[in-house]
Parts: structure tokens; sequence; C-alpha cells
């Protein structure tokens, strides 16, 4: 769109920015001063991320000692963490993948007969997806 007059030029142009689209809206006056309008609209994310526990898988043995949990996690648009938990008690958060692989170390006790291990994959929308395995730890 353009608007012509004797004092003033308007143009309008429209950007694609991410997913979301921007209006962008500028007024040069003929004394020079210029004013910028920028409105953005973001759709609502509503899909929640995939999550997958990679290691150990379901109905493993484990080894007392140290351990490192793997989880795939992906998102359409932006993931913000995995949440790692043991019998659901928070064992820690990974917001630093390498790739889409998010990792959690972890010292399994000697007293332990079996547990389950969580991954909740939560992105930036508050979205959350959650997979779950049942190991036992060897004696």
């Amino acid at each position: 769109m353009r608007l012509s007059g004797p004092s003033c030029e308007l143009h309008s142009h429209s950007a694609r920015v991410g997913i979301g689209l921007c209006r962008f809206a500028a007024a040069a006056i003929a004394s020079c001063v210029v004013t910028l309008l920028v409105s953005c609209h973001q759709p609502a994310d509503t899909t929640p991320p995939t999550v997958a526990i990679l290691y150990p898988q379901n109905g493993a043995t484990i080894q007392p000692g140290p351990l490192t949990i793997k989880a795939l996690a992906t998102d359409d648009r932006a993931l913000a963490q995995v949440e790692f938990r043991i019998n659901f008690e928070m064992l820690g958060l990974d917001w630093t993948p390498v790739g889409d692989t998010f990792t959690m170390d972890w010292t399994v006790p000697d007293s332990l007969a079996g547990c389950f291990i969580k991954a909740t994959a939560v992105d930036r929308e508050f979205n959350a997806t959650t997979a779950m395995v049942s190991v036992r730890v060897q004696r």
C-alpha cells in the first residue's frame, strides 16, 4: 500500500519473521520526522514436543555407579528444557542439548533394586510430553 499527499508519504510492507507475520508501516513527513510502527502476531504454540529415552532402555538391567541417561527431544518451534526424574523425584534439568540429545548424569545407588526413569520435554510455551522407562539394578 502506498499513500501520497502534499505533506506526507506512507509506505506499508509485510515481511515474514520466523513463523509470525509482522506488518511494518513507516511515514516520512515533509519536516523529515520519521515514525515507525511495528505490530507482530505470533500464533499460539499448541503442539507439544516429542521425547524418547534412548538410554537406558525399558526393562534393562543397569549397574550401580555412574550412569548417563540420554533422551531425544524435539519441538516444532523451540524446546526450553528436558526434566529428568528418578522414581518421580527431580534429578535435574538439561537445556543445552547436543543436537537433539539431552543428557543427565546419575549415580545409581547400590541399595536400589529398580526404578522408573522419566524424561519430560518442555517447550517455550510450556507444552510438555513425558517418556518413562522401568529398569532393574543388578545386585
